[in-house]
């Protein structure tokens, strides 16, 4: 069998998607050193049950990747039970154990999510709504037998998601999945999602990209034998099954690009009343470019201090240090240099992100730990930058917490 190094082990891949900051492994490996006893029972139980789980994916992982499966969401029973088979040399009674976890249900619910897709655009809109329809003829065919129509439809939809999701803003042919080519190839890796770890998607993706020179019956999966008419017996329930398992992954992955292309699209708008100093009838600046965006983004840097400060009963601007890197803004819909700063006060009893918009007016989100050890959030909205965080000057913030002005009001 051959395969393509990966920067890290599948353990340390996985374990990097599920517990991002390393809290759950501390967690467990503190539990597997409990002592004997009743009152740890419990915990020593979860703790090896967790670990053999991760055992099995690790183990298993691999093979069934190799043939073809997207399985970062099949149950582990599912995989137990393939991977026993492969054990056992049966690689057709693997394939067809996990083929049968994509059923009609999990079908309707990768195409459900095909729905929810977006890329900022009208046009994007309709045009993941004529997916879907497409994709809902894939999966009668798939139900009937018909698994040449099911694969074939599947395979087209799986390049067209890929390029509309990374299309440029600016307009041109997005990246597509099936490619070889360094400079037309998507970028599938995303350490923090299972399904588009090194070793799955980015895996997958360099496997179904292999190309068939010459005409064969092997039965193959590989987009480029059936795509060209090289390989005629391609038209099986597994692979059909494997197809919709590539795309279950591939949706997965293009939901958080489908957003972030829609930030970049909002943020690249202008605006009808630029330069003006008016108001709605809500209250809300009628200049409202980059303010979408903006919120968003303090938002999130927002909500990533306020999980790290419950802990520490203080607040740190280094603990949100890799939300505010050109590359994480920009997935946010902000072009480089983004302008957003972060602050604390001196005894770290608040916490405020900000950022001057194209429009010039400046948002601001802050935040502070009461007396129950609660965070309480404080908003701003002015024409100048805050002068100091809602601990100092909670009259700039609107005086009380929790509070959003109209400029925050998003419709």
């Amino acid at each position: 069998m051959t395969t393509v190094p990966t920067t890290a082990s599948i353990r340390a891949q996985v374990l990097r998607a599920l517990d991002p900051d390393g809290r759950m492994q501390r967690d467990i490996e503190v539990a597997c050193h409990l002592p004997a006893g009743a009152a740890f029972d419990e915990l020593r139980r979860a703790a090896a049950e967790y670990e053999a789980n991760i055992a099995l994916v690790e183990r298993y992982w691999e093979p069934l990747t190799e043939r073809g499966w997207g399985i970062a969401n099949v149950g582990l029973d599912v995989i137990r039970a393939a991977g026993a088979l492969l054990d056992a040399n049966d690689t057709e009674g693997a394939d067809v154990v996990v083929a049968k976890w994509f059923d009609h249900k999990w079908i309707v619910r990768i195409i459900a999510r095909v729905g929810i897709l977006q890329d900022g655009t009208p046009e994007g809109r309709h045009s993941f709504e004529q997916r879907q329809r497409l994709l809902h003829q894939a999966a009668r065919h798939h139900r009937a037998g018909e698994y040449a129509a099911s694969i074939l439809i599947v395979l087209s939809q799986l390049e067209g998601i890929t390029a509309q999701v990374t299309a440029p803003v600016a307009g041109g042919q997005g990246r597509l999945f099936f490619s070889r080519r360094a400079d037309r190839k998507a970028d599938v890796v995303d350490r923090s999602d299972l399904a588009s770890i090194q070793a799955s998607l980015d895996r997958l993706q360099d496997l179904y990209s292999q190309g068939v020179t010459q005409a064969q019956s092997d039965g193959s999966w590989r987009r480029h034998g059936i795509a060209h008419g090289q390989e005629v017996a391609f038209d099986t329930f597994v692979n059909s099954s494997k197809y919709w398992s590539l795309l279950d992954l591939v949706v997965q992955w293009a939901l958080p690009r489908g957003h972030e292309r829609t930030l970049k699209v909002d943020a690249s708008r202008g605006s009808a009343h630029a330069g003006s100093q008016g108001l709605d009838e809500r209250g809300r600046r009628l200049d409202d470019r980059e303010f979408r965006v903006t919120r968003n983004a303090l938002y999130e840097i927002c909500s990533h201090q306020a999980s790290w400060a419950r802990r520490a009963k203080h607040f740190d601007t280094r603990a949100t240090d890799e939300l505010i890197t050109s590359k994480a803004m920009e997935k946010r819909g902000l072009r480089a240099p983004h302008g957003v700063t972060t602050h604390t006060a001196d005894d770290r009893s608040s916490f405020w992100a900000q950022r001057q918009t194209v429009s010039g007016w400046w948002l601001a989100r802050g935040l502070t730990l009461n007396e129950l050890g609660l965070i309480d959030v404080w908003y701003y909205s002015g024409q100048t930058a805050p002068t100091g965080g809602p601990s100092l000057d909670p009259d700039q913030w609107g005086k009380h917490p929790n509070s959003a002005p109209p400029d925050w009001e998003g419709d």
